[in-house]
């Protein structure tokens, strides 16, 4: 029977020094069990609540590096968790252990942030384990060992954030620092405008709340570019987040603001804090005038009307040339779609039955973060056949890219369900007016997908 693969990551031989080969030719004097342990490391056992730590799960082998597959993953409740293992050849480096030298390689690396307080676990991670027996030239090989390894799991002793929170908190938890410009120092009034803000720090970016601009008077937001995040080196500490936003003044004069201002708790200090953008100097000038687009005529003389001329006989066959080119493709797209929908016939069932209850589901009103979830959920398992709570976000995000779906609308989706997750599990209830706005979003994310179906 094969065991499920979610990850497969291979020690190249080039990891072992010449000796640990050699040694291999004259067989082991330890058992597996004795040459192969795992060991859990995180950085911090007593966090706050929506503080960021760093899990890592390390290897220990003794002569051939084994081939890994990872399989049961880490189980983690009350925990967001995200994958942060470095891709592509993982390397070693040699250690003494009581006397015995081994080789250690880091095979998985998680970012964990606790969104409630309390004794919280991870644990149920497994590993397998398969070691070739000989590596001799020329010599028939024998079958290779193999061995399922299981990591210590980890306790985590969560504290609650302390009282009193400020007003304007929202969830922040992190070292943060914010920065904003603009793309020029002087615009004309009306004249659309670039303004870039960035946040960096230490800490979950998750768990960071939306961070509304604070503008002054007399500027309206035109279009918000989506929000690019910084990915790391799993060395790195800070983490980046920039968002761009197109503006225009509709007033004149010379303004003075701070794009970016909120509150956050600094688990270093054990104090809230106040992060703010520096300010920025915006000089808005005078509508420019409109140039004449057309030429005036001469204070004398007559204008002759013009008759329409008929268009030659090459320049009407190129015209018709693209219509021909787009009526032909769309008959091929046509016919790909019919055959994709004859193929899937499960698909038009589910929607066929849904449409019958469509009526009922519109008058059903959503009155808790948990139940915009399970909306979420059932929309994707009737669109792409899949049950997305069993999966984290990133294998979502995978599986949603093999089925078709587009990164806006996936984008969307993982982004709804992490502000669910927050209006859930952040301290106190979800006001009305947030729950409104995440019923909408929710709404809009739903007809995307009922428009794939």
């Amino acid at each position: 029977m094969k065991l499920p693969v979610y990850r497969t990551v291979i020690f190249l031989l080039l990891l072992c020094t010449p000796e640990q080969i050699r040694a291999s030719d004259t067989g082991r004097e330890n058992s597996p069990k004795k040459d192969l342990f795992l060991t859990t490391h995180v950085s911090n056992q007593n966090p706050f609540a929506g503080e960021e730590v760093e899990l890592t799960y390390t290897l220990f082998f003794k002569g051939i590096a084994p081939k890994i597959r990872d399989v049961e993953k880490p189980v983690h409740q009350g925990i967001w968790a995200e994958d942060n293992t470095p891709q592509g050849l993982i390397p070693s480096k040699p250690e003494v252990i009581n006397g015995v030298t081994y080789r250690n390689a880091v095979i998985k690396r998680m970012k964990l942030v606790p969104i409630q307080s309390g004794t919280l676990s991870v644990t149920g991670y497994h590993l397998l384990c398969t070691i070739p027996r000989d590596l001799s030239i020329g010599m028939e090989s024998e079958p290779d060992d193999s061995l399922t390894l299981s990591a210590p799991g980890i306790i985590l002793h969560v504290k609650t954030l302390p009282e009193p929170k400020p007003a304007e908190f929202n969830g922040a938890v992190g070292i943060f620092t914010a920065s904003a410009s603009t793309d020029r120092d002087t615009v004309s009034a009306v004249e659309p405008f670039r303004l870039t803000t960035t946040i960096t720090g230490k800490g979950s970016f998750r768990t960071l709340p939306e961070i509304p601009l604070s503008l002054p008077d007399g500027f309206s937001l035109i279009e918000t570019a989506d929000a690019q995040k910084e990915n790391p080196s799993p060395t790195e500490s800070s983490i980046g987040f920039t968002r761009t936003v197109t503006l225009n003044a509709n007033t004149q004069g010379t303004f003075t603001f701070s794009p970016v201002t909120f509150s956050a708790f600094d688990p270093a200090e054990q104090r809230y804090t106040t992060v703010t953008s520096e300010k920025l100097t915006l000089t808005v000038l005078p509508a420019a005038e409109k140039s004449l687009s057309e030429t005036p005529l001469a204070e004398t003389g007559v204008q002759q009307e013009q008759e329409p001329s008929s268009p030659s006989p090459l320049l009407k066959l190129l015209l018709a040339l693209p219509i021909a080119l787009i009526a032909v493709l769309l008959y091929f797209l046509l016919k790909k779609f019919l055959r994709a929908g004859n193929r899937y016939p499960g698909k038009k069932q589910i929607r066929k039955s849904r449409d019958q209850d469509d009526n009922v589901q519109n008058r059903k009103l959503a009155h808790s973060p948990l139940e915009l979830r399970d909306k979420l959920y059932t929309a994707v398992e009737l669109c792409c056949c899949m049950d997305p709570q069993s999966l984290t976000r990133s294998e979502l995000k995978r599986e949603l890219k093999k089925q078709g779906i587009g990164e806006t609308i996936s984008h969307k989706l993982l982004t709804l369900l992490d502000e669910i997750d927050r209006a859930e599990f952040a301290p106190g209830n979800p006001g009305q007016e947030e729950l409104e706005e995440l019923r909408q979003a929710c709404k809009a994310v739903l007809e995307k997908f009922e428009n794939k179906n």
